[in-house]
């Protein structure tokens, strides 16, 4: 089999939308030493092309893209924000392990996250972004689309987050709810109780949007208790003249979501390369030479394209796809651990 036949993977991303930036020569990465306990697990979709790094900052490998399980095992306190990852379960997969830019990790809340304690929050099961981390809890934010635009952000436990992607909740307002809308470009929001008035938040409506629903089945002194649920949950009050009730049983069209439409990956080769199967750990590396770091294994049980063999080494890909090599490079084992 030629050697061309590996290097064919250079073109197999080309296409992406997602730009994954090489990291600066000399960069130092996460160390163990003062880093944020933040244990996840679970399958996880990390952009395509996202590069994970080794200890000296250079890309090692990249993902493609698709569902890969993975772990993450702490996370950076200090820029540039990293996460200590692996690949696998310890049978069937290639585990690479290394370091990712913690912002490409994908990480949804379990539940909803309490930005204002009691009246705001980020809906549970909608994609976050990790921007800080100390000791054992993580900073996250979510830019939140239509019908508001504006960027939340909140301190959660990591046991309130996971990889896993899932859908998120339905909302189904109280059977006296009434409709109101907003069509300002912003809304105040109130805590309101036996001796409290106070403003807790302030949202704002994204231009593009006409206006933005919520319900209420409480009025109290020219307020409205409303409720509300997006990429944010509101349980809070509001001026009812900052809004505009719609007739009794009457609604309105929400602006949806597009869906984000996934590829998969495919091995750009002419042919079936040939397939085996590990028999047991083998050591995987960038390079074709002992001195060549080691950035991983394939494991036991793993399904395995041998793309290229040529001095005793083998040109490898996991037959999954999960995870390809850096851009220009390859995954190489010794052939004869192998069993070729």
């Amino acid at each position: 089999m030629q050697r061309g036949l590996a290097l064919a993977l250079a073109s197999l991303l080309a296409v992406s939308s997602f730009a994954a930036a090489e990291p600066k020569h000399g960069e130092k990465q996460a160390k163990s030493d003062g880093a944020a306990r933040c244990e996840l697990r679970g399958t996880a979709r990390p952009p395509m092309n996202a590069p994970i790094l080794g200890a000296d900052g250079r890309t090692v490998a990249r993902f493609s893209g698709s569902a890969v399980e993975l772990s993450v095992l702490e996370l950076s306190r200090t820029p540039p924000l990293r996460a200590r990852i692996e690949t696998g379960t310890g049978r069937g997969s290639f585990r690479v392990r290394g370091f990712i830019d913690a912002a490409l990790l994908p990480v949804f809340g379990a539940r909803d996250l309490p930005v204002v304690p009691g009246h705001v929050f980020l809906s549970a099961y909608r994609r976050l972004t990790i921007v800080g981390a100390e000791h054992d809890r993580v900073k996250v934010e979510r830019q939140l689309s239509p019908p508001f635009e504006q960027t939340l952000s909140t301190w959660a436990a990591c046991s309130s987050l996971e990889l896993a992607e899932k859908t998120p909740p339905g909302y189904t307002p109280a059977g006296d709810a009434r409709g109101y809308v907003l069509r300002r470009p912003s809304l105040e929001l109130f805590a309101i109780g036996p001796g409290e008035r106070r403003m807790v938040s302030l949202l704002r409506k994204a231009p593009e949007a006409d206006a933005v629903l919520f319900f209420a089945s409480e009025t109290r002194d020219g307020f409205i208790h409303l409720a509300h649920r997006s990429d944010v949950v509101v349980d809070a009050w509001a001026r009812s003249a900052d809004l505009e009730v719609l007739p009794q049983g009457e609604t309105m069209d929400q602006l949806a979501a597009s869906s984000m439409q996934r590829s998969q990956p495919r091995l750009a080769v002419e042919g079936e390369p040939r397939s085996v199967r590990a028999l047991r750990e083998v050591p995987l590396r960038s390079a074709a030479s002992d001195r060549a770091a080691i950035i991983g294994v394939i494991e036991p049980d793993a399904e395995t394209y041998v793309l290229d063999v040529t001095a005793g080494w083998a040109s490898v890909m996991p037959r999954s796809l999960t995870v390809f090599p850096a851009e220009n490079a390859q995954f190489w084992v010794k052939a004869s651990e192998l069993g070729i």
